[in-house]
């Protein structure tokens, strides 16, 4: 079975510095000290921006900013440590690399190039500047693969224990029950036409969870498959559902409604009505799915592993 590592790549965001918000004054000084690198009380300030929402939700503040800055630290360490071995190795990215990554995101965020470009001048960052960052992250993506990720071995034995442990959370890819409403786009969709659709769509939503019988919505606004029938699509197995809609329903407890959901066809409202429960003769149908689940585990195993022993290697000092 082929080995994968998951490739998420997302975009990259420069965040400025806030106000003083936890009375902390930003003085570029060096807090760390990694080989030859070191790491300032800026990059942590910057870092710690996107922790702060969090932390102001805290019951006890003051500790939780120091426990979250400790953890911020630690992973500047180690993203520096693995940044030094990436730097050394003859890892190399090629612009076909970082052609089929722009497009990955441009897939995933549903957006074109265009809205890519105008989303990254807003935050002042330039094109090219981007897809240099992103070179960088496939170079470190393609060097834990190779010098991680192929040391994994994972036998069958493996994977049969795995899952008998872990059974109740593969339930998501069984058969479900439901039905759906769908508002599909129009070819000639502008921007402003499919907020009003999401607007719609919302209201709908609302209605639904408020108590107004999902079969009369259905019949009343969906254009998708068997709306004259309440949206009902029968039992189906996810794999035949979109990527978007089968991940929103992945997360879904029975008897419940979506959110609306946005697809390359349009927006979906879902009523999750049963879902299947997994058994030990479902083992060989979804082998691929636990392989990817435990790989990912064991990859992050070794990460800690290798990085642990690069800071016995390489000298990591933390100042005060």
């Amino acid at each position: 079975m082929k080995k994968r590592i998951a490739f998420m790549i997302i975009f990259l965001v420069f965040c400025v510095m806030i106000g003083t918000t936890l009375n902390a004054k930003t003085v570029d000084r060096v807090i760390a000290i990694v080989g030859t690198d070191v790491i300032t009380l800026y990059d942590l300030d910057r870092a710690m921006v996107s922790h702060l929402d969090e932390i102001k939700r805290s019951p006890n503040k003051d500790n939780r900013f120091k426990e979250v800055k400790r953890s911020v630290l630690q992973s500047l360490v180690d993203d520096l440590l693995l940044k030094q071995a990436v730097d050394e190795s003859d890892i190399d990215v090629t612009v076909e690399d970082i052609a089929r990554a722009v497009q990955n995101i441009l897939a995933q965020n549903q957006i074109t190039i265009e809205m890519l470009k105008e989303e990254l001048r807003g935050k002042g960052i330039s094109y090219e500047s981007y897809k240099e960052d992103l070179k960088g992250q496939i170079r470190k993506f393609k060097f834990i693969n190779r010098e991680i990720g192929s040391k994994i071995s994972i036998s069958d034995s493996d994977l049969r224990d795995y899952y008998e442990g872990h059974m109740s959370e593969f339930g998501h890819l069984q058969s479900i029950h439901m039905a759906q409403i769908v508002l599909p786009f129009k070819e000639d969709e502008t921007k402003e036409s499919a907020e009003q659709l999401m607007k719609k769509a919302k209201e709908i939503a609302a209605k639904a969870k408020s108590g107004t019988p999902f079969e009369s919505l259905a019949k009343k606004y969906s254009k998708g498959p068997n709306a004259a029938k309440g949206g009902d699509l029968g039992v189906i197995s996810p794999k035949m559902l979109l990527p978007e809609v089968a991940n929103k329903i992945a997360e879904m407890e029975p008897g419940r409604i979506s959110d609306p959901i946005v697809s390359q066809a349009g927006i979906h409202i879902i009523y999750l009505m049963e879902r299947a429960s997994a058994s030990i003769t479902d083992f060989d149908s979804i082998k691929e799915e636990i392989h990817n689940r435990l790989f990912d585990i064991r990859l992050g195993q070794e990460i800690d592993r290798y990085l642990n022993d690069a800071r016995r290697r390489i000298y990591v000092e933390i100042k005060n």
